[in-house]
């Protein structure tokens, strides 16, 4: 691809991909689409795409795009760029509700995570994420879900981490864990009987445990540690719920049995 196309070209690209019924041009499409995503051009296309935000497929599209440029070519960026990407994405992700679909939840989620995983020079970004999302209900869903992906990347095998940056960014969030604790007690009690936020808590809780980024003393003067039992003792605990609270015992289990 030696220009950057036009948005009106991508629009139509993926028209054709998703809507057209002839097997030909959508293969044409598909192509050309992933022609696209390899190209430098895409950094720039999929933040115009979910800046314009014109449907469900090119939103998707275009933070599938930024999660994948991220994840396997942030190296293409120079560092003076950084924080302008981190900034764009903070503001796409702050459009996000629970209405979002949560396929384009997901990939933003992930692009934010790998970004903050990989930038060096971003300090302190889960302080950074919860001032910025945690006064505003709206966006409670999307924090925790980065916040969820956030510990579960940090040994991705598709990030290129040395040993060195995943031993910083797991200390980071070892000092960074009171913050979470406290987040997610404030979200526990706003959420009684609201089964997704509840789901979204475990979730989250599980996700730092599995990394060891709890400490002992911080879990047991919280709440949250009885949380996911009273869960489970509640006869018409919905199954999703129940699968929730389980996984996130497990993974506390298993953050103890490590720890000896």
């Amino acid at each position: 691809m030696n220009s950057e196309p036009s948005l009106e070209t991508v629009y139509q690209a993926l028209q054709a991909l998703y809507q057209n019924p002839d097997v030909n041009g959508k293969e044409r499409a598909s192509v050309w689409l992933g022609e696209l995503q390899r190209s430098m051009y895409a950094w720039h296309v999929s933040d115009q795409l979910l800046r314009e935000h014109q449907g469900l497929e090119s939103c998707y599209f275009a933070a599938q795009t930024m999660r994948t440029k991220i994840q396997y070519a942030f190296h293409e960026l120079p560092v003076n760029s950084h924080q302008s990407l981190r900034d764009s994405l903070l503001d796409h992700g702050g459009k996000l509700n629970a209405e979002s679909p949560p396929a384009i939840v997901t990939q933003l989620s992930l692009a934010l995570a790998d970004l903050a995983l990989q930038m060096a020079g971003w300090k302190d970004p889960i302080m950074d994420l919860v001032q910025r999302y945690g006064s505003n209900p709206q966006n409670l869903p999307f924090l925790l879900e980065v916040l969820t992906v956030l510990p579960e990347e940090v040994n991705s095998r598709s990030l290129r981490l040395g040993a060195n940056r995943r031993t910083e960014v797991t200390e980071e969030f070892r000092k960074s864990s009171p913050v979470i604790l406290q987040l997610l007690d404030a979200c526990g009690e706003s959420c009684v009987g609201d089964t997704k936020g509840q789901m979204k808590i475990f979730r989250c809780l599980g996700s730092w445990f599995s990394l060891g980024a709890l400490s002992e003393e911080l879990i047991i003067g919280s709440k949250l540690v009885t949380a996911p039992f009273q869960a489970l003792v509640i006869a018409e605990c919905p199954a999703s719920l129940h699968g929730a609270a389980t996984d996130c015992i497990c993974s506390a289990l298993y953050s103890v049995e490590v720890g000896y």
